[in-house]
């Protein structure tokens, strides 16, 4: 695994990984926390009995340069036990 994104595994505080630099990110305040969370809602509620799903907090790897967090990720799957 690569060293940066080793470390970035270890560390707790926001960060992404673009183009093999690192770049730390502020904590969302509550307003933002608040419109993630009504969009994750109305994500789901849309995605029920779909192959898709809505979540936050998961981090997308790209390769060993590139590790981002986004606001929100939709994944789809065949298999529904995402």
């Amino acid at each position: 695994m690569n060293e940066r994104i080793e470390q970035m595994n270890h560390d707790n505080r926001k960060k992404e990984i673009i183009d093999g630099k690192i770049y730390m990110m502020a904590s969302p305040c509550q307003e933002h926390r608040d419109v993630q969370g009504n969009l994750l809602t109305i994500f789901n509620i849309y995605f029920k009995g779909k192959k898709c799903r809505a979540f936050f907090d998961l981090d997308i790897t790209i390769d060993k340069d590139n590790k981002f967090e986004p606001d929100l990720k939709v994944v789809c799957q065949d298999n529904r036990n995402i």
